[in-house]
């Protein structure tokens, strides 16, 4: 193995053996790993990059190789690491590692090693860089336990062409960007050249937007580290004017030797869509860039969970989807058979919460056609498809309409003396209503994208449950209960919102998605998401203020029971309370029979334990009835 140079060290790793030797003595904590797979020349810039960066950090530079089963296998590998100037202030190594994949053989290296920055170099810059090297790539990016800088563009090559080193940062805010801006200054303050820092507003932008930018741009440097003296000197602050973010940075980048960007902060969401400015960026740049990504670990072990939940999901294939969405298209539009069957399962639901049966109920359950435009609704989102987020919008709420409208028909037809308990129990939704259409909802996608389990259906539109609650709506406008009315209607909304969220979330775990060039669909899938999430934000706070008041009820109700039925010869016949919605007073009424009057000390105690039980002064309504006991009088023979 090569041992030219007092700097190098080769080292081969096998998984079933310790390594060969021992790494060489590092100069600093800061360590650089450079994956080269190619063994001619052609790596040269790489390989002089990655010396630059490891003499600006004064660290080690490793360079590896990753053996997989389908590479030829050669006696040696062909790098001559002794041509180059290696500063006397770095350590470097070659290691060789076997693995199944070359990103898992990097990973590897990088966990073993400590690494602090893996460094990529994209050779071809036609390729987007999903595209280009996804399957190498994306697992490393998702699992490095470090900062990782792609590069496309030889930097070697420009700094000979421009004389001088020149950095140019491009930022929006974010840590990666300000990782960029440090690894741009120690370059800069090396090659003895500058950094320019640059971020884009819009056009027509206010001055006080430009002063924030400005701002902006002094938090960077200090988070970066730049020092008060290294300011206009070292790195120059610039905002651009300009409605083409992308034109912008390519203009400002002309002349430099590197841009740097930092990848977009990218949330689960973002991760979902294909394309970004930082990838169009890498395609139409003259100027050599480096998109840098740092090590975060709350987003490190969101994607980990991220991707242990679509592991569980079964892979379908694109015919599967093309049938599943087209099947969710026409069952999503509101034509004859949908008004009859909605016509008849409110009919149902109606007459069923009326005699309060619930089997009766169950059976509109299962007629009714409304969760095929629910779930349009969530697949039309993932898809970016405004057309069929139309059609099902639209037949979503004439089904509501519809069913409205008949059940307060029906119930002045029939007229309705008191709530039965079915109705009662829709009236009062709370946060365990809410987590019953989150699951109704991720069963019903996966029920519809695989034919295999199409017989959980039926079971799906029972849990879901979409036609009663509009039914107790009607009823209660049709009697002039508003109150419950507006229960009822946000049972209702909370189904709607959470089988839309669900079902969209199931859909992407499944692969449905716009695709790559659709710019329209993208920007949909976003949008509709934001959305989605903005619904169910708003509509979780008044279920959040329900549950605790049913929970309050709950116990305050067993505790003023418990405290009348530790009095002896006392029962309770009835109790209610109410709040006041201005200064929150409670007021309890109770019912109770007494054997006996009770004394002002007894009515002194209970108030006393009734105010301990609701955690507050409550105002008392206490109305006793006399309990008499009449004897039975003997039968005479």
């Amino acid at each position: 193995m090569s041992s030219a140079s007092n700097h190098d060290a080769l080292l081969t790793i096998h998984d079933d053996q310790p390594v060969a030797d021992s790494p060489p003595e590092k100069k600093s904590d800061f360590r650089i790993l450079l994956p080269l797979q190619r063994l001619e020349a052609a790596a040269e810039s790489d390989f002089q990059f990655a010396i630059d960066l490891a003499h600006a950090y004064s660290g080690t530079l490793t360079a590896l190789r990753v053996r997989t089963p389908e590479m030829p296998r050669t006696p040696r590998w062909v790098f001559e690491p002794e041509s180059y100037d290696l500063p006397d202030d770095i350590s470097f190594e070659i290691v060789e590692v076997d693995a199944d994949r070359v990103a898992h053989g990097i990973l590897q290296v990088a966990r073993e090693r400590k690494v602090n920055l893996i460094v990529f170099h994209l050779s071809n810059p036609t390729y987007a860089l999903r595209t280009r090297l996804s399957r190498l790539l994306d697992p490393v990016i998702d699992q490095a336990p470090c900062d990782v800088a792609v590069i496309r563009g030889d930097v070697t090559e420009a700094v000979s062409k421009h004389g001088k080193a020149r950095y140019m940062v491009a930022t929006a805010g974010g840590g990666n960007a300000t990782r960029a801006l440090k690894l741009a200054t120690q370059l800069a303050r090396l090659n003895q050249g500058e950094v320019s820092l640059v971020t884009v507003i819009k056009k027509e932008a206010s001055e006080a937007a430009e002063q924030e930018a400005e701002a902006l741009l002094v938090t960077t440097m200090k988070e970066a580290g730049v020092r008060e003296e290294e300011r206009e000197m070292l790195v120059k602050p610039r905002v651009v004017r300009s409605d083409d973010v992308e034109g912008a940075l390519l203009s400002a980048g002309r002349n430099h030797t590197l841009a740097l960007v930092g990848a977009p902060e990218m949330s689960i969401l973002n991760q979902l869509l294909t394309e970004t400015i930082v990838e169009q960026l890498v395609n139409d740049s003259d100027t050599p860039i480096l998109v840098l990504r740092r090590f975060n670990r709350q987003e490190f072990w969101s994607r980990r969970i991220w991707q242990a939940v679509d592991q569980l999901i079964p892979n379908i294939t694109r015919d599967e989807r093309l049938d599943a969405y087209k099947r969710t298209r026409r069952g999503a539009r509101a034509n004859h058979d949908f008004y009859i069957l909605m016509l008849l399962s409110t009919i149902i639901a109606t007459m069923g919460l009326l005699l309060n049966s619930a089997a009766v109920i169950i059976g509109a359950m299962l007629v009714a056609p409304l969760m095929t435009p629910m779930l349009a609704i969530a697949l039309s989102v993932v898809m970016g498809d405004s057309k069929l987020l139309k059609v099902a919008i639209r037949s979503t709420f004439s089904g509501l309409i519809l069913a409205i409208v008949v059940a307060a028909i029906l119930t002045l037809l029939v007229p309705l003396t008191s709530y039965t308990d079915e109705i009662l129990g829709r009236t009062q939704p709370n946060v365990l209503d809410l987590i019953v259409g989150l699951a109704a909802g991720a069963a019903g996608a996966y029920s519809v994208s695989r034919k295999s389990v199409a017989a959980a259906l039926p079971g799906v539109a029972i849990a879901a449950a979409l036609v009663p609650p509009l039914a107790v709506v009607g009823i209660s406008l049709a009697m002039g209960r508003w109150g419950e009315a507006a229960g009822s209607l946000l049972l209702f909304g909370t189904n709607l919102v959470a089988i839309s969220f669900s079902g969209a979330f199931v859909y992407m775990l499944l692969g449905f998605f716009p695709q790559s060039t659709d710019r329209h669909g993208q920007n949909q899938l976003r949008r509709g998401m934001i959305v989605i999430l903005a619904f169910l934000f708003l509509i979780t706070i008044p279920l959040i203020s329900r549950s605790r008041t049913q929970t309050f009820t709950r116990t305050f109700n067993r505790h003023v029971s418990q405290i009348v039925q530790d009095e002896e010869g006392y029962s309770l016949l009835n109790m209610d309370w109410s709040k006041s919605p201005t200064d929150g007073t409670l007021t309890l009424r109770m019912v109770v029979l007494a054997s006996q009057p009770l004394t002002p000390a007894q009515r002194t105690a209970l108030k006393e334990k009734v105010d301990a039980a609701a955690g507050q002064s409550v105002n008392l309504r206490l109305q006793v009835i006399p309990l008499q006991n009449l004897e039975a009088t003997p039968v005479s023979e």
